[in-house]
């Protein structure tokens, strides 16, 4: 299985479940936020470079998770 079609089986999770992988002692316990995480995943692979890295993509999670955490906190600050 290639990360996209993992992808692909997450973004259409809809209960939490456990999912196995073959004879692999491997499972996960997956929720409604997998799902969502997987569609943003494929979201990212659809609109970064052909030529992108691993480690871009990493860049731009870690960017969008900062830009995330400092939107919420002003949000906070405001509400107080």
């Amino acid at each position: 299985m290639t990360p996209r079609e993992f992808y692909e089986f997450l973004a259409k999770r809809e209960t939490t479940g456990v999912i196995g992988f073959g004879e692999a002692a491997v499972s996960l316990r997956v929720g409604p936020q997998d799902a969502m995480a997987a569609r943003l995943l494929l979201w990212l692979e659809e609109t970064m470079p052909e030529d992108a890295t691993q480690g871009d993509l990493d860049k731009v999670l870690d960017a969008a998770k900062w830009w995330s955490t400092f939107w919420a906190s002003l949000e906070r600050e405001r509400n107080v």
